[in-house]
C-alpha cells in the first residue's frame, strides 16, 4: 500500500531494471528494450538503456549515475512496497485472446540481504501487466520515470549502434563519446577528432 509500512523489508539495493519484448507472426518482428541500473565491481553505479528491433537495429547507451540516486530508488521501493508486487499474477480474458502477437514486460529488483540475515543476491521480479491489472499503474509508471531520469546527456559514457538483423552482415558499430571539446557546437555530434565535424561539416573551434 502506498505510504504504508513496508511489508517485505530488504537490505541494500544492488541493481534494478525494466525489460520489455514483443513478437509478431511475421519474420523480423521481434523488438525489445531494457533499462538497467547496477552497482559495478568498482563500486560505481551505471545505467544502461537498450532498444533493439530486428527491422530497425538499435542502440545501447551507458551512463554514469550520481551516487545518491540509487537511494531514491530504494526509498521509492520501500514506500510503495515494490517487492510485494512480485506475487501478483496476470489474468487473461479468454474472450480477447490474441494469437498472432505476444509481449511481456517486467521490473527486477536485486537486494543484498546479508545485513538482515538473508542472501547476497535476493531477486524480486514484477510482472508489470499484472501490477497494472491490480491497480498499481501509478506505482509502475513512477518507477519507470525514476529510471528514465538517469538518461542525462552530460553523464553519457558510450553509445553502441546495433545493426538490423535484416542487414547484419556489417556487424555492430561503436562510437566513442566525449563530453568535452570533441563535441560539435553546431549539431552536437560527439567524438569529432578532425578539423571538421563528420556529421554537418562545421569547423571545430580552435582547429
Amino acid at each position: 500500500m502506498a505510504g504504508g509500512v513496508n511489508k517485505e523489508p530488504h537490505g541494500r539495493l544492488i541493481s534494478c531494471g525494466y525489460s520489455f519484448w514483443e513478437n509478431g507472426m511475421s519474420i523480423y518482428s521481434h523488438a525489445e528494450s531494457s533499462m538497467d541500473l547496477e552497482l559495478t565491481d568498482n563500486g560505481e553505479w551505471q545505467f544502461t538503456d537498450r532498444e533493439q528491433s530486428d527491422m530497425e537495429g538499435g542502440t545501447v547507451r551507458v551512463y554514469r549515475v550520481d551516487p545518491e540516486f540509487p537511494e531514491k530508488i530504494r526509498a521509492f521501493s520501500n514506500r510503495e512496497d515494490l517487492p510485494s508486487l512480485s506475487g501478483l499474477k496476470e489474468t487473461n480474458d479468454p474472450r480477447y485472446q490474441v494469437t498472432d502477437y505476444s509481449s511481456s514486460s517486467h521490473i527486477s529488483l536485486v537486494f543484498d540481504d546479508r545485513e538482515i540475515g538473508g542472501q547476497p543476491r535476493e531477486t524480486r521480479t514484477i510482472n508489470t501487466k499484472a501490477a497494472r491489472q491490480h491497480g498499481k499503474d501509478d506505482v509502475i509508471s513512477g518507477f519507470l520515470d525514476l529510471l528514465k531520469s538517469c538518461e542525462r546527456e552530460d553523464m553519457l559514457i558510450s553509445e553502441k549502434k546495433i545493426s538490423p538483423k535484416t542487414h547484419g552482415i556489417f556487424g555492430d558499430t561503436e562510437k566513442p563519446v566525449s563530453s568535452g571539446k570533441d563535441v560539435c557546437p553546431c549539431c552536437g555530434a560527439k567524438g569529432v577528432t578532425g578539423k571538421f565535424c563528420f556529421e554537418c561539416g562545421a569547423r571545430m573551434p580552435g582547429r
